[in-house]
């Protein structure tokens, strides 16, 4: 006859069993340098809404906007925003690899390339203020000796909303080292 305790051990090891899935997390540190890695261009793209790097949406994300960190990282810990597996406290960002954004391999950076094309004006720099508010990257953007492949910008607001910040990255006061562009 089993006990009281040893049963209701079992009940609690069961239902962790079943729910298993629902209390993993990604580890977005692999290497444990602090540094949260990134593989995709959609995770390029989510630095804009963390600019000091700690794995936290900024609080002047937009439900969208913390709608596609969370996207882009999907599995990481949404209760705990800061835990992407640092082994300490996240201090930016590292390029695992290559990126580009011809997605479509056509050699032209068109409509056909939807993600990033941004109805003609391309990439806005990270960092960039779009609606008039100041932002600053203030994290470490480590690109690993990685490169990022045709990036596509003709984006003239970024000077009226930002002062002239036109580029991968926009206004910076953090570290950006060891990234490459090509085209």
């Amino acid at each position: 006859m089993m006990s009281r305790y040893t049963m209701l051990a079992m009940v609690a090891l069961v239902f962790l069993m079943a729910s298993g899935p629902a209390f993993a997390q990604t580890d977005y540190d692999t290497d444990n340098d602090n540094l949260i890695d990134v593989t995709t261009l959609a995770q390029l793209n989510a630095i804009r809404w963390d600019l000091n790097g700690d794995g936290a949406i900024d609080a002047s994300a937009s439900t969208a906007d913390t709608a596609a960190y969370n996207a882009a990282f999907s599995g990481r810990d949404t209760a705990t925003a800061t835990r992407m597996g640092c082994a300490a406290t996240c201090t930016g960002y590292e390029l695992m690899g290559n990126l580009d954004f011809d997605e479509n391999n056509d050699d032209q950076i068109t409509s056909a390339d939807a993600t990033y094309w941004n109805s003609g004006a391309g990439w806005t720099g990270i960092g960039v203020a779009t609606s008039g508010a100041a932002t600053v990257f203030s994290a470490t953007f480590d690109g690993n000796d990685n490169t990022i492949s045709n990036l596509f910008i003709a984006d003239s607001t970024s000077t009226a909303t930002g002062g002239g910040f036109i580029g991968l990255f926009g206004d910076v006061t953090g570290t950006i080292r060891d990234v490459g562009l090509l085209n």
